[in-house]
């Protein structure tokens, strides 16, 4: 199942109400953990997809390599100053360190 939300949050929101489990498709738990507790939850999960996007982009894979598992393969943690890093994970963190990537920050 491939869903295109173009940067709309409203998509986001649409798809969630139908799909109550979606999250588990692209989320880890962490991020679900912290989003759930987000006020606007759909406009979290939809910052984090994004930002999980352009950085498979950067990458140079895409989504287009199985978009559950490459999404859920990228995780945005906040360390302890709140800011929201990068970590990857599986067979994404393996081609990060081919490509000498070790750390990333990311805008939300």
């Amino acid at each position: 199942m491939f869903f295109y939300f173009g940067g709309n949050t409203a998509k986001f929101r649409e798809v969630f109400a139908r799909h109550p489990r979606f999250s588990e498709d692209l989320f880890t738990e962490g991020e679900r953990s912290y989003c759930e507790g987000r006020r606007d939850a759909p406009a979290s999960f939809a910052g984090r997809f994004a930002a999980k996007e352009a950085a498979l982009k950067a990458l140079g894979v895409g989504i287009t390599t199985g978009i559950d598992r490459a999404l859920r393969e990228v995780e945005i943690v906040r360390t302890g100053s709140g800011k929201p890093t990068l970590r990857f994970h599986g067979w994404v963190l393996t081609l990060s360190e081919r490509l000498g990537v070790s750390d990333a920050s990311v805008s939300l």
